[in-house]
Order: C-alpha cells, then structure tokens, then sequence
C-alpha cells in the first residue's frame, strides 16, 4: 500500500529538532546568525589607507615624479646635493605606505570542525550532547578574519540536509 507508514521516514529537519530538544540546546535560526554575521563585518571595517589604495597607490607615484623632477632640475643648477636630498626624501616619502599596515577587509571563512577542536567549552559540550544523539552529523566552524585575526566564530551541525546553529562565542564569551 503507499500510505501504509512503511515508508515514512522523518526529514533532517524532524530529526534535528528532536535531537536539540532531547539535548537541551536552543536552535538558533539562519536569520540571528546572519544579523549577526552581518552586524560584525559593519564593526569590522578595512583600514583607510586599504579603502583608499588606489589614491595611495597615485599620491606615491606623483611623489615620485616630483622627487626627479626636482633632482634634475637642481642638479642642472649646480645643487646637486639638494637634488639628492629631495630625491631620497621623496624615495623615502613614497616607501611609506609600504611599511605601514592596512587593514583589510573582514571575511567569514567555514571550515570542517569534526573535532571540535577550538570550539568555546561550553558550546563544545551542547556540541557533544548532540553528537551523542546524532552520531552521523557533522559539525562546521565559521569564523570571522580579518588580517589573520580571528574575530568571531560560530558553529553549525549538519545532519541529513538540515542545519542548526549551536552557537556563537567572542573569545570566553558565549553571544548565542
């Protein structure tokens, strides 16, 4: 028969809500997770001089070409040390911006996190709770970058299709 219950079987989303419910872990939706995401790239901004490279990058080529223009112009009046004196400088002006840092943008980058290495202990535990419940789910961590600094991580679980935030942590802090 087609509707005699033989072939029902429960979707990934049933499966996971019942395993969070049994385990005492909250769901947080997709919606809290990317206001989030969202709230942190606006508080995380690139640095000035990485907003505006390509004035930099301009201004660093017209120093330049002022240093030699003044060194020529100099050394044909018989200055020739003030001509290497603005040419280093300008040299020396235009070097800057090399040496100083930009912040770049920040960036979510999600990686495997099937060990849960890394993960806030608290969060870590609800994870293990899960997993217990669940033993074929995996697990993903999302983390905010920005210059190789970790800002912001967060874990999912994936079973089946379905996905539940289990939640969001700021150093020792849990956020969500």
């Amino acid at each position: 028969m087609p509707f005699d219950g033989a072939t029902l079987t429960y979707s990934g989303e049933d499966v996971l809500d019942t395993a969070c419910a049994a385990s005492g872990v909250v769901r947080i939706d997709y919606d809290t997770l990317e206001r989030h995401k969202a709230a942190q790239l606006l508080a995380h901004p690139p640095g000035w001089s990485y907003r505006h490279r390509a004035a930099v990058v301009l201004a660093q080529a017209a120093v330049l070409a002022a240093g030699v223009v003044l060194f020529m112009l100099l050394s044909g009046h018989e200055a020739g040390q003030a001509g290497l004196d603005c040419l280093f400088g300008a040299l020396g002006i235009a070097a800057l911006p090399l040496l100083v840092r930009a912040r770049g943008p920040a960036r979510w980058v999600e990686r495997d996190a099937s060990t849960l290495e890394g993960v806030h202990p608290e969060i870590r535990e609800r994870a293990l709770r899960l997993k217990a419940r669940l033993p074929e789910a995996g697990f993903r961590v999302g983390e905010l970058f920005q210059d190789r600094i970790l800002l912001d991580p967060y874990l999912v679980i994936d079973h089946r299709g379905a996905t539940a935030i289990v939640g969001i942590w700021e150093g020792e802090r849990v956020i969500l």
